[in-house]
């Protein structure tokens, strides 16, 4: 008789809760009552997981980090800018060492456009 080896699971089990979602949903409430809907991607790399949206109120970028006891959250919100003063912010953060790739995000532009930002005189 062939043993059935999937691992039982209790009837009464809370349901499992990828931790995506489960960041996703505590900031949900939070995000959307001062921004608005709107569209989120999320990455994960190295610890980080970042979450980036885009809203009828601006560009949203939040970055949870958890790893070696250290949890850490930031997050960054940027209503719609002018030109120039998109020009400034895009100068003022690369020249804190952001990609042009991060301060597209951070803008809610595209890097092309922080390309351009940037070599503008």
């Amino acid at each position: 008789m062939a043993k059935n080896n999937r691992a039982l699971v209790p009837q009464n089990a809370p349901p499992r809760v990828n931790p995506l979602m489960r960041i996703l949903g505590e900031l949900d409430n939070a995000v959307c009552a001062e921004f608005g809907e709107g569209e989120w991607t999320a990455k994960q790399k190295n610890g980080c997981l970042t979450l980036t949206g885009k809203t009828p109120n601006g560009a949203v970028q939040v970055k949870h980090y958890n790893k070696n006891g250290l949890k850490q959250r930031t997050l960054s919100a940027c209503e719609p800018l002018s030109i120039e003063n998109r020009r400034f912010e895009a100068k003022r953060l690369h020249r804190e060492n952001h990609t042009q790739h991060e301060i597209a995000e951070i803008l809610g532009v595209s890097q092309k456009t922080i390309s351009n930002d940037l070599n503008h005189r």
